[in-house]
């Protein structure tokens, strides 16, 4: 029958009923159990493998309505999604057409307008937004917010077939399991969102989530959605959900049972996906994996990947659990527990039972329990009472996990299996320490020694491994620790930590060599932390760190963390988390501070770029292709006006040139207060790059990277003066035609930079295609990226007290600079600033 199934699961309504006519013409009931299965099943929505026939191509008008259909972005059973324009508002938008291979009944379409009218309530970062619905010539269709990034699933699927240098950049936040729980905790907090209005989805798998430009999942496709406002749709023992996703619950069709938690346990299934490589439950059919999902146990996280951490083994254990009293009872609590597990605090969810493992272990291998030892149990269940039997079993069972360790090598004793499993049979015997022979309190006894001593032994080999990590040179990187080997050695302390916790052993501790502490206090924002790349300079994938106050850790490296109020950045801080630095506690503007815009910005969208050697690109760039994420410029240099306002705003330092000297001018004010009009318009110089970045913070915004500039400033094409592509031009434009004048012992430098210096906003010829001005000339600017050498030996080297300056300030033509060619290093003190360095900010998108 399962197989018939299958045949007819593939053909239209039509042809399944002519072919059930065939197959059943003299077997009713054969066919009576057949049509069952197919109104208890959706059977387009339950596969998640493609179909072996694909769904039939919809032919429609290119114009539909005010909407332009680009191209088509989607396809599943109940209809199409296609890339459009609407031309009224000059936008583009996801519509979604139902299909007319499954407009066959007013059920249908009422199940389809009640995905728009379900999704259209639901107001949140994490849910794709719905726009408007509506029938054009019978077609009926509702548009949405339109995702550009790739879905989970293809980027699961990109890691399993693809090298990892072909893997979409996006993909690099599922490598690290602080990524991970970031991620599905923004799900989560989507989907608590949606619990909140009364709408379980039913369907939270990787294609349903969209991977958004800033690095935030969103939910999409609520076209199973359970609607507590509308009545129910669903008869009883009907099926709904993707096979491999579905909870037990809707597995059997108990459709009375499905509410929030069913939601929670398919976010633990995805959660599974992401931290062992594999699904839970595999099949060859979607029949064998419902029954699978019924009546089978996944393997434990940790025995499919040992590298998991164990919070996040637990987190995922607890939202899957088979009884839906035993899950998460809300989506909400996963997500504290995920940010805890993120912030390195202890979680509140503890794992299932031991006696209640056992159990599962019995149904997971009873094929294997042997006639004898089923005999064996009947008597003993005679002789005694069935609870005194279990508890004797369950004994018998601890005290040979605990004579199994005993007999273990010095080697395999300290192996993390070996580790759990006498943590567990501790654990156990410890909850039947009543029940216990002298001989059982022995084992015992004797378990706890050895789990004391070997897991302090580990501990401390963890504890040394961090510790040379720390201290050992490095040439590369002097400023940057070898964060793999710092990671992997606390993770050991804390592995060891938590099985020692579990058995009432006083905990270890581990110097604080490693993890540094953040707090970020934006009351009504949501914080993001990106790392830099060490060699390129760009930011990593966004990490939700979630809703300030926000407290959380991380291994030394150099971050970018910006808070987001909706789509909205309103604050971002680059800093360089060192060993030897201390907390970060970091409070940015109002967020309805009005100097968190950006007017006089220039948005830049950038397509993937490589940049050549032979233009004199700065060697760690040259010749690879890199990725950068939308970001906005300022159109200008920073002026003396504008910095004027955040010294009188703030009380920071003014800058040197503003200050009287022995051999500077004798005219020049002493304080801000005394400041001269007649240069506002004029580029700040004289600061130092914790000045310039101090500036950024306070108006919102950050300094651009190093590859930020370069593009802003080159292109696409690769353009080498920002004015024109022509590279055999003779003639400088803008201010880049001064000359060097006598030393400051000679002529004041103020006298100098006023002498040489133009207004921020002049000379628009020179200006780029995109209208940013004076990025090659006028001054100097200081960037974010730390400034990094070639060794001559094939080697990169920065320095964390050096950044990159750009653009060859009002000499660049005296010295033939190109706009590759026109970069240096700019320390932080106020012996190396000079009249020729200023800078401008950026934000990204």
């Amino acid at each position: 029958m399962e197989s018939l199934f299958e045949q007819l699961a593939e053909l239209s309504e039509e042809e399944r009923v002519q072919r059930l006519d065939v197959e059943c013409r003299d077997d009713l009931e054969l066919r009576e159990a057949l049509e069952k299965m197919f109104r208890a099943m959706d059977i387009e929505d339950q596969f998640l493998v493609s179909p072996v026939k694909a769904a039939p191509k919809i032919v429609l008008p290119q114009q539909l309505g005010e909407f332009e259909l680009l191209e088509e972005v989607g396809r599943g059973g109940m209809g199409v999604v296609y890339r459009a324009r609407q031309a009224r508002l000059g936008r583009t938008v996801a519509l979604k057409v139902l299909s007319h291979s499954v407009l066959q009944t007013t059920r249908q379409l009422e199940r389809f307008r009640r995905e728009a009218r379900a999704a259209a309530r639901l107001t949140h970062p994490g849910i794709v937004t719905i726009h408007a619905e509506g029938t054009v010539d019978d077609v009926h269709f509702f548009t949405m917010e339109y995702v550009a990034g790739p879905s989970l699933d293809d980027l699961l699927r990109a890691r399993r077939h693809l090298e990892k240098r072909q893997w979409p950049v996006e993909s690099a936040a599922l490598e690290h399991p602080a990524g991970i729980a970031g991620l599905i905790a923004g799900v989560a907090d989507a989907l608590q969102a949606a619990h909140d209005a009364g709408v379980v989805h039913r369907d939270v798998k990787p294609s349903n989530l969209l991977m958004a430009p800033g690095g935030m999942l969103k939910l999409s496709d609520f076209g199973l959605v359970l609607d507590q406002q509308e009545a129910s749709m669903s008869y009883a023992g009907e099926v709904f959900g993707t096979p491999h996703y579905i909870s037990p619950e809707q597995a059997e069709g108990r459709t009375e049972e499905v509410d929030r938690r069913t939601d929670v346990y398919s976010l633990g299934v995805v959660l599974y996906e992401l931290l062992t490589g594999s699904r839970p439950i595999e099949g060859e059919s979607a029949i064998e994996v419902l029954r699978g999902v019924v009546e089978r146990e996944p393997r434990a996280v940790r025995s499919v990947n040992r590298n998991a951490p164990l919070d996040l083994a637990i987190i995922c254990e607890v939202a899957m659990a088979r009884r839906p009293s035993d899950r998460y009872q809300s989506a909400a609590d996963m997500a504290a527990d995920l940010r805890r597990a993120l912030h390195l605090e202890p979680i509140l969810a503890r794992p299932l039972p031991l006696a209640r493992k056992m159990a599962r272990w019995v149904r997971r291998n009873r094929s294997s329990i042997t006639a004898a030892s089923i005999t064996a149990m009947a008597v003993i269940a005679l002789a005694m009472t069935f609870r005194e039997a279990a508890r004797r079993l369950e004994i018998a069972g601890l005290v040979a996990s605990v004579d199994d360790y005993l007999t273990m090598d010095d080697r395999e004793v300290e192996e993390l299996p070996a580790l759990r499993n006498l943590s567990a049979a501790v654990v156990g015997l410890g909850e039947l320490t009543s029940a216990l022979s002298s001989s059982d309190r022995e084992a015992l006894e004797k378990a706890l020694r050895h789990l004391d001593a070997a897991t302090e032994r580990r501990a401390s080999r963890g504890e040394e491994e961090v510790l040379e990590a720390v201290q050992e040179p490095r040439g590369l990187e002097p400023w940057r620790t070898p964060t793999a080997r710092i990671v992997r050695g606390t993770t050991v302390v804390l592995e060891m930590n938590e099985i020692r916790r579990q058995v009432g052993l006083a905990e270890l501790v581990i110097e604080d060599h490693a993890d540094k502490r953040w707090e970020i206090d934006a009351p009504g924002g949501v914080v993001w932390l990106q790392e830099f790349d060490s060699l390129t300079g760009i930011p990593g994938p966004a990490i939700q760190m979630g809703p300030s106050p926000a407290r959380f850790s991380t291994p030394p490296g150099h971050y970018l963390v910006s808070v987001r109020v909706e789509d909205r950045i309103v604050a971002e801080f680059d800093r360089i988390a060192w060993v030897t630095s201390d907390a970060f506690r970091l409070s940015p503007p109002s967020v309805e501070d009005e100097r968190a815009n950006t007017d006089e910005m220039v948005l830049i969208e950038p397509v993937p770029v490589t940049y050549s050697a032979e233009d004199g690109t700065v060697a760690h760039l040259a010749g690879i292709e890199f990725h950068l994420a939308p970001y906005w410029i300022d159109k200008y240099e920073v002026t003396n006006g504008e910095y004027a306002e955040f010294v009188k705003a703030t009380g920071h330092r003014p800058p040197l040139l503003w200050r009287d000297s022995a051999n500077w001018d004798p005219t020049l004010p002493k304080t801000p207060a005394n400041y001269r009009e007649d240069w506002d318009e004029l580029p700040v110089v004289c600061v130092m790059p914790s000045d310039a970045q101090a500036y950024a913070e306070w108006r919102g915004k950050r300094l651009l990277t190093y590859a930020e500039w370069l593009y802003a400033a080159r292109g696409p094409r690769g353009r080498i003066y920002p004015w024109t592509d022509d590279r055999t031009v003779a003639d400088y434009l803008g201010n880049c035609n001064q000359r060097m004048v006598p030393t400051p012992e000679v002529t004041p430098l103020l006298t100098m930079y006023l002498g040489a210096v133009a207004p921020a906003r002049s000379h628009p010829e020179a200006a780029t295609e995109d209208g940013v001005y004076h990025l090659l000339g006028n001054v100097d600017e200081i960037n974010g990226s730390l400034f990094i050498t070639d060794s001559m030996e094939g080697h990169f080297e920065c320095n964390p007290k050096e950044r990159f300056k750009s653009g060859g300030s009002w000499l660049a033509g005296s010295f033939k600079y190109t706009l590759p060619a026109s970069h240096s290093p700019i320390q932080d003190g106020p012996e190396f600033v000079t009249h020729r360095i200023g800078f401008r900010c950026a934000r990204s998108q």
